[in-house]
C-alpha cells in the first residue's frame, strides 16, 4: 500500500511539474503587412499581437535573439524567417492584464501561389517559477495558440 501511495504522489508531482496553465485568456491576432524583397527572396512583414485578457500578469518564455522560434504558420508556402544570432538565452516576458504586445514577424514566401490564406501560431510557454534552458522549453502543440486567418496576395512585378 505504501508503494502505491508513493507512486501516486510521484505521478501527481510529475504531472504538475510540466502542467501548463490554460491559454484561453490570451488571443493572438494578425493583420496584413507589407511585402519586402531582399536577397532575391520575398517576405511578408506581419504584425502579430498577443493580448492578455486574464486578470493576472502573464509571464512567458521567449529567447533574447531567436524569439521567432516560438512562432509557426499553418501554410506550407510560408516559413517563419529565422535570424542568426550570438548569445541567445532564454528570457521571461511579462504582459499585464489587458495589455497587448505586437511584434513584426517576417514570413518568407516559398511557393508560387500569388494568393495565400494563413494563420500564425505562438507556442506560449508559461513561466512556472523555474528557470529553464532554451533546449528544455516544452515545444508542444498543446501550448500553441492560433491567430485569426488572413489572406494576402503577392505584389505584381
Amino acid at each position: 500500500m505504501k508503494k502505491l501511495l508513493l507512486l501516486i504522489i510521484t505521478l501527481c508531482f510529475l504531472s504538475n511539474a510540466y502542467a501548463q496553465p490554460s491559454n484561453d485568456n490570451y488571443t493572438l491576432t494578425i493583420k496584413k503587412g507589407k511585402e519586402v524583397k531582399e536577397r532575391g527572396k520575398v517576405f511578408w512583414a506581419i504584425p502579430v499581437t498577443l493580448t492578455n485578457s486574464s486578470k493576472d500578469t502573464l509571464k512567458y518564455y521567449s529567447m533574447s535573439c531567436s524569439w521567432q522560434e516560438f512562432y509557426d504558420v499553418d501554410n506550407l508556402n510560408l516559413n517563419v524567417e529565422g535570424v542568426p544570432c550570438d548569445k541567445n538565452i532564454p528570457e521571461i516576458l511579462q504582459l499585464a492584464p489587458g495589455q497587448r504586445k505586437t511584434v513584426i514577424l517576417r514570413l518568407e514566401l516559398t511557393g508560387n501561389s500569388s494568393k495565400i490564406n494563413f494563420r500564425v501560431g505562438l507556442n506560449l510557454i508559461h513561466y512556472s517559477g523555474k528557470w529553464m534552458h532554451g533546449w528544455d522549453l516544452p515545444h508542444s502543440p498543446k501550448n500553441m495558440i492560433w491567430s485569426n486567418q488572413i489572406t494576402m496576395e503577392r505584389e505584381k512585378e
